[in-house]
């Protein structure tokens, strides 16, 4: 193979090539870097030992694994690259990266492990995929309106402070900003989900919805710090623990949403709080630990699941002849003073409103089975208990 030099020290030999693609280092190459940490990945090469035209060999790619655990500190890759496949610069622990404007294309876990801060990327780039570029350090992203598809976990375990998401985008992959510090994030028209774990476990205090949001996955805002938020009408599912560990004090459920699931919105300081009669279900944990003072259940609710609603300080409760079904420990350790259960009830489960300090109960429909301590033992209880012939 012909050596011709590509800059920085480097020359076409100093690489292994198949077809228009760079697959790593040559023999040469491997010896070079020991002491040349900063990159330049070479356009060209010649097939043969004399170059001229009919043996230039133009290269498009960079291949899988191709520089994966090398010790580098930089890489510029040059124009005519249009693709880096995956794990091709994994755990080199790179500082600076120059991506080319030809460049469409970053492969799954390609730059994964290396500690960039600041990444630029071209207009011209469509797709970044799977964890390309998590575990690094990046703290300011701005991503190309070209960008039509973005990888699960692929800014993962950054640093991200800010970011400006592409107009293109649909949807919002699982785990895709996790683990970062985002104080505030916007989102464009357009955009129907956001998947599971999407922006977990960052400072995210402000967030703005597009209309046309259509479903949002388990733990998306999990463990941030949002105090309110307000949610599309056109929302129709709201993932389990979506909103759980925030410091949200007030939430409107959009009237498409049927159920809310399991720990949607666990430890927040929800003080406020009215279920529209389109909601069927409340699953397990729901509201768990809240601070709902003023709780309103309109008709239409049928199953109230165990522990939705443990501990969230509420103080009032009118269960409405819609609801069938109350769970184990439902409503246990709340403030409750006035309960009234208006529906026909098969069974209230053991411990549904223990540790209430219950002091007015009005059972208006006919319960079937009182399991044991469902309620607290007052004097309120036992005489509403005794005046419909049920045991406690």
């Amino acid at each position: 193979m012909n050596k011709c030099d590509i800059g920085g020290g480097w020359v076409t030999s100093d690489f292994s090539y198949f077809k228009n693609e760079v697959v790593g280092f040559s023999k040469a190459g491997k010896e070079k870097v020991k002491t040349n940490k900063n990159l330049i990945i070479p356009d060209h090469y010649y097939d043969g030992f004399n170059p001229d035209s009919s043996n230039r060999v133009e290269v498009k790619s960079i291949g899988p694994i191709a520089f994966k655990l090398r010790e580098l500190d930089s890489v510029v890759i040059p124009e005519g690259i249009e693709k880096i496949k995956g794990s091709a610069f994994e755990n080199c622990k790179i500082k600076e990266i120059k991506f080319p404007k030809s460049l469409e294309t970053i492969g799954k876990q390609a730059f994964i492990g290396n500690m960039l801060k600041n990444v630029d990327f071209p207009d011209g780039l469509t797709a970044i995929k799977k964890e390309a570029f998590a575990g690094n350090s990046i703290e300011r992203l701005s991503l190309p309106d070209s960008l039509i598809f973005l990888g699960e976990g692929s800014f993962l375990g950054n640093n991200l402070l800010e970011i400006s998401l592409p107009k293109t985008l649909t949807e919002i992959q699982d785990d895709v900003f996790c683990n970062n510090k985002l104080k505030s994030i916007s989102f464009h028209e357009g955009v129907r989900m956001i998947g599971e774990s999407a922006f977990y476990q960052n400072e995210i205090e402000e967030v703005e919805f597009p209309s046309t949001l259509k479903k949002i996955e388990s733990h998306a805002f999990a463990d941030n710090n949002l105090k309110s938020i307000s949610l599309p009408e056109e929302l129709e599912i709201i993932g389990e623990y979506a909103f759980a560990q925030n410091w949200l004090e007030e939430v409107d459920i959009p009237h498409k949403i049927n159920v809310i699931a399991q720990g949607t919105f666990k430890f927040n300081s929800i003080k406020k709080l009215k279920i529209p009669g389109n909601v069927k279900t409340i699953e397990y944990d729901a509201f768990y630990c809240n601070k709902i003072k003023s709780l309103e259940l309109e008709c239409g609710l049928e199953e109230i699941q165990s522990y939705a609603f443990w501990d969230s300080s509420i103080e009032n409760l009118f269960i409405p002849d819609s609801v069938s079904v109350i769970g184990a420990r439902a409503f246990y350790g709340n403030s409750i003073e006035n309960l009234s259960i208006s529906g026909n009830l098969e069974i209230i489960e053991e411990g549904t409103f223990s540790e209430n300090p219950i002091r007015y109960l009005r059972l208006g429909g006919k319960i079937d089975k009182i399991k044991k301590n469902a309620f607290p033992n007052t004097k309120a209880v036992e005489e509403e208990l005794l005046r419909n012939a049920v045991e406690n």
